[in-house]
């Protein structure tokens, strides 16, 4: 693994080293070789470490976004990278005023608080601790070389956020879990044995209000 650590598949390597466990994994004074020793098999295994080929690796895909495009299906061509340009640049009119009539003059970036707007378009619905960490992430990015904060984000460190940090693929049963979830929410708010798929709404707007990370008036109704 290259650092820093930012999720560029560039700058990683994974080598099959033994069937099962690995006991101990150790490099030589020089970083030339690295030596493992599996559990079950007993066996000791000695291997050159090139490094030259993980940064040979990082240079063939430099760009800001462009390692990370390989991870998209159907990659820079493909509907998903198209669909995410697309949320970008709303994002980029919405700062603008969105019925503004007048030319505009685009950056290439937006705005931080923009982030979780883009997030949710694309699917990722994260909490608001998540989106206060995702935030910081990019505001503080080159505070330790410049003492400067960031206030915008481009089009590639987006890409590159959104792979950091978005959940791993849907489950086929995750649909049934919040079924399952909802309606035992249902059957504590009832009071009943039996199970129930329904809920009056002022219990429910009070889960909402005062339970977890809370809602308030003004984003309650903006939701509904």
């Amino acid at each position: 693994i290259k650092l820093p650590l930012d999720g560029n598949p560039n700058k990683t390597v994974g080598v099959l080293a033994h069937p099962n466990k690995v006991a101990c994994l150790v490099s030589s004074v020089d970083g030339s070789f690295i030596f493992s020793c599996g559990v079950f098999d007993e066996v000791m295994n000695i291997w050159t470490a090139r490094l030259g080929a993980i940064a040979a690796a990082d240079l063939k895909g430099q760009g800001e976004c462009e390692p990370y495009l390989s991870l998209m299906g159907g990659g820079k061509t493909g509907g998903f990278y198209k669909n995410l340009v697309d949320f970008f640049y709303f994002a980029q009119l919405r700062t603008l005023g969105e019925k503004m009539t007048m030319s505009r003059n685009l950056s290439a970036k937006v705005p931080l608080r923009e982030i979780p707007n883009l997030m949710r378009a694309l699917g990722y619905y994260p909490s608001e601790l998540e989106i206060m960490r995702m935030i910081s992430e990019v505001k503080y990015t080159n505070f330790c070389g410049s003492g400067l904060l960031q206030d915008d984000i481009t089009l590639g460190e987006f890409v590159r956020l959104y792979y950091n940090h978005r959940p791993l693929d849907s489950h086929p049963g995750d649909r049934e879990l919040l079924h399952q979830y909802f309606g035992e929410i249902c059957r504590l708010s009832s009071k009943a044995d039996q199970d129930v798929d329904r809920m009056q709404w002022r219990y429910f707007e009070d889960l909402l209000r005062r339970r977890g990370e809370k809602i308030g008036t003004s984003e309650m109704r903006s939701c509904l």
